[in-house]
């Protein structure tokens, strides 16, 4: 669906594109934009969340703000609900990809790891009481052990949920996607975000205060530590989260769809005022 005008005088999805905005405005097509992204600007984030990252979040909002201009809906994924903004926003749970949602998870006894290769990670890593299976550090093709504590995976999409699907717990950024499937499957997570990616940086302070898993600025023998400690507590938290799944999400998608889809261009021109306008 993404950037996908669905028929003529139909509507335009936009998952953080700017040339579909552009289409949507020149051929007066309703414009909806659909991912986590847009979270930034469309709802409001307390000084927890920000502290220490004001300078990151406004910069990342005003250019979230200005990929998508025109749309007059906005449905945002997320696996944490702050309070919404501005109008024409709904909140929904995560999109998954079939596989994870098929996926019946194990609690093992090995760390999936996704990372770029920091010294430090690597040396708590072979340091840890459990042993990690890496991806992303190595491009191989296939497994190297590193001291017997540290495997280096190859790429495998199918390998790589394998072994999220029986990890003991994940450490990784704070990029969304892997995120949310390590929630679906119940998997405690250390997320260490990008530096001045303000995205990451939210969604691993939501992680945290959601009781999911932990924020770190850097992974060193103390931080892995003190997080394999308390995967336990990790664990009871994600033990009663709400259960994944698409079908509100797509439902909550088909309405607002078919709703844009029936608006006059007088409407739609109306709806992309209320859109902007902050919520009371």
């Amino acid at each position: 669906m993404t950037g996908q005008s669905l028929s003529a005088g139909g509507v335009v999805f936009s998952d953080f594109e700017p040339l579909t905005g552009v289409y949507a405005r020149l051929t007066h097509t309703p414009l909806i934009a659909v991912g986590n992204i847009n979270m930034l600007d469309r709802c409001r984030h307390d000084r927890e969340i920000l502290a220490g990252a004001g300078e990151d979040f406004r910069i990342a909002k005003a250019v979230t703000r200005a990929m998508v201009p025109t749309a007059g809906d906005y449905v945002i994924t997320t696996f944490f609900r702050p309070p919404v903004l501005r109008g024409r926003t709904r909140l929904v749970e995560p999109l998954l990809r079939p596989e994870v949602l098929a996926a019946a998870p194990e609690r093992g006894d090995h760390l999936l790891v996704y990372s770029g290769g920091e010294p430090e990670l690597l040396a708590a890593l072979r340091d840890a009481p459990l042993p990690s299976r890496v991806y992303g550090m190595r491009d191989l093709p296939e497994a190297e052990e590193d001291g017997g504590r540290v495997t280096f995976r190859p790429r495998s999409e199918a390998g790589f949920l394998e072994d999220l699907r029986t990890a003991r717990a994940v450490v990784t950024g704070g990029g969304f996607s892997l995120l949310c499937e390590a929630i679906a499957l119940r998997k405690p997570v250390l997320s260490v975000p990008l530096h001045g990616q303000f995205e990451q940086t939210m969604n691993a302070r939501y992680l945290e205060r959601a009781g999911y898993g932990r924020c770190a600025g850097t992974v060193d023998g103390e931080a892995l530590g003190g997080f394999l400690g308390d995967l336990a507590r990790f664990e009871s938290a994600l033990d009663v989260a709400p259960p994944p799944g698409n079908d509100a999400a797509l439902r909550t998608i088909e309405d607002v769809v078919c709703a844009a889809a029936a608006d006059s261009r007088a409407e739609r021109r109306a709806l992309r005022r209320v859109a902007r306008r902050p919520v009371a």
